[in-house]
C-alpha cells in the first residue's frame, strides 16, 4: 500500500513504539482484506479504547504512553460511551475507585484530540455525513446506520485499527468502502404494523439471525419508519449478526436513487415478515431467569432528543416504585438540551435516572446488580441475557407502566 511520509514515520517508530503497532496492525488487517490502497476518512468513532483501562494495567499503560508521545489525532475523532455515567457515577452506585481508573483513559482521549462525545448516537449530536463519506468507525450500531442512512463508507472496524485511522486520518480500502459489496442480497417485505422501536429492533433481531452477514433491502408500502426506528432496527441487525449496512426503500439514499442495483439485480432471497413474525421476534427476545423485575433499561442505543422527551411525557406526575431502578441513557449533549427545557427535572422527579455517557450494555455496575430488566430495546435484551439478566421486552410505554407498577404485566 502506498504510505505518505508521516504514515512511514509512524509505521517506522519514529513516533513511539504504540503508534508503530497501531499502524501495523491496521496495514495487517488490510492486507488480510486484500486492500490495495488507503483512503482518506472524514471521521473516525471510538468503541471499545476508552474501555482499555478496565481491561488491566496493560490496556491503560498503553492508551497513556500513546497520549503522552506528542502525537494527536489528524483525523475527527469520536468516542462511544464509556462504563461509566462521568459526572453522576456516585449517585448511580458506581465505586469511586473505579471510576477514577475509568477517567484516566477517558483524560488521555482528550490529549489526544479527540471529541468526547461519549455516545454510541454521534449523529444525534450533529456529527453528520453526506453519501460517499469515508469513515472508520467501531461502535456496529454506528456503522450500520452510517452506511445505511447517511450512505457513508465504514467497515465494522477493531478499536486497535481506528486508532491507527484517528492518528493517520486514512483506512484500508476494502469491504463497505467498495462499490461493489453494498448491493442488497436478501428483500424483506413487511408486512406487520409497526409502531414503537422494540417493534423495529424485533423485525432487525429476526432477519439478522435468519440472514447472516448478507445485506438485507426492506420494503414497507405502509409507513416510512423514523430515523429512531431505523436506529434501533440497524442496531438490532448488527447484534445479531455482523451486518454493517441495509436498504430500505423510499428511505436510504442508495436504493432510493438506484432501487435495481442495491434493490433488485442481486437479491436472491425474500423473507415475508408479518403480524406472526413480529410475535416470535418479539418472544425470541424474552429471558426467562425466574427473577422479580428490579431494573428498566431505556436508551440502547442512546435516546435522541425526541424520543427522551416523550419518555418525559409518559412520567410526568407519576412515581417510580421503589423496587424498580429506571435508567434513561443518552449522550450529555441531550441531556444538557432537555436540562434547559425541564424533561430532565421531570424524569428525575419520577425517581427516574437520566444517565450520560454510558448504557446499561457497558457499564459493570448496571449487569453486576440487577436480575431483571424490561426493556425497548433488542441489542439490551440481547446483551443483559448474555450477563444472565432476566429480559422483559415490550414497547417503551410498556416498560415506563411497568416501573410504575412494580412489576410486569
Amino acid at each position: 500500500m502506498h504510505l505518505t511520509d508521516y504514515e512511514k514515520q509512524l509505521l517506522g517508530g519514529d513516533c513511539g513504539p504504540e503508534a508503530a503497532k497501531l499502524m501495523q496492525i491496521m496495514l495487517k488487517i488490510g492486507e488480510f482484506e486484500g486492500a490495495e490502497d488507503l483512503v482518506t476518512v472524514s471521521n473516525v468513532h471510538l468503541a471499545s479504547t476508552q474501555i482499555l483501562a478496565i481491561s488491566g494495567q496493560g490496556g491503560m499503560d498503553f492508551i497513556t504512553r500513546l497520549a503522552e508521545s506528542g502525537l494527536t489525532f489528524r483525523a475527527m475523532t469520536t468516542t462511544n460511551p464509556v462504563s461509566i455515567d462521568l459526572e453522576k457515577y456516585d449517585e448511580l452506585g458506581i465505586a469511586f475507585d473505579y471510576a477514577t481508573w475509568q477517567m484516566k483513559s477517558v483524560a488521555a482521549l482528550k490529549k489526544l484530540r479527540a471529541f468526547p462525545s461519549f455516545t454510541c448516537t454521534p449523529y444525534y449530536s450533529g456529527f453528520l455525513h453526506c453519501r460517499g463519506d469515508h469513515l472508520a468507525w467501531v461502535e456496529t450500531s454506528a456503522v450500520i446506520f452510517a452506511n445505511s442512512y447517511f450512505g457513508a463508507r465504514t467497515n465494522r472496524n477493531v478499536d486497535v485499527a481506528a486508532l491507527a485511522s484517528a492518528l493517520c486520518g486514512r483506512t484500508p480500502c476494502y469491504g463497505m468502502h467498495l462499490e461493489a459489496n453494498r448491493p442488497g442480497q436478501v428483500l424483506v417485505t413487511i408486512r406487520a404494523d409497526l409502531s414503537d422501536i422494540a417493534d423495529y429492533g424485533a423485525l432487525g433481531n429476526y432477519v439478522g439471525k435468519r440472514i447472516g452477514a448478507r445485506i438485507p433491502v426492506f420494503a414497507d408500502q405502509k409507513i416510512k419508519p423514523s430515523i429512531e426506528n431505523l436506529v434501533h432496527m440497524g442496531a438490532a441487525l448488527a447484534t445479531a449478526a455482523p451486518i454493517p449496512l441495509y436498504h430500505f426503500f423510499g428511505v436510504t439514499p442508495e436504493v432510493t436513487t438506484d432501487p435495481l442495483r442495491y434493490g433488485k439485480q442481486h437479491v436472491t432471497e425474500e423473507i415475508i415478515f408479518g403480524r406472526n413474525e413480529l410475535t416470535l421476534a418479539k418472544e425470541e427476545l424474552l429471558w426467562d431467569n425466574g427473577a422479580e423485575l428490579d431494573f428498566v433499561a431505556l436508551g440502547c442505543p442512546h435516546y435522541s432528543p425526541e424520543k427522551v422527551r416523550y419518555v418525559a411525557s409518559l412520567l410526568e406526575g407519576k412515581q417510580i416504585r421503589p423496587n424498580i431502578t429506571v435508567w434513561v441513557c443518552m449522550s450529555q449533549n441531550t441531556k444538557l438540551m432537555l436540562e434547559r427545557t425541564g424533561e430532565v427535572e421531570t424524569i428525575e422527579s419520577s425517581g427516574a435516572h437520566v444517565v450520560a455517557d454510558t448504557c446499561m450494555c457497558i457499564c459493570n455496575y448496571a449487569t453486576d446488580t440487577y436480575k431483571k430488566t424490561a426493556t425497548d430495546s433488542a441489542k439490551a435484551a440481547y446483551y443483559l441475557a448474555a450477563n444472565n439478566l432476566g429480559v422483559e421486552y415490550g414497547t417503551t410505554k410498556e416498560c415506563i407502566e411497568a416501573a410504575i407498577r412494580g412489576y410486569w404485566s
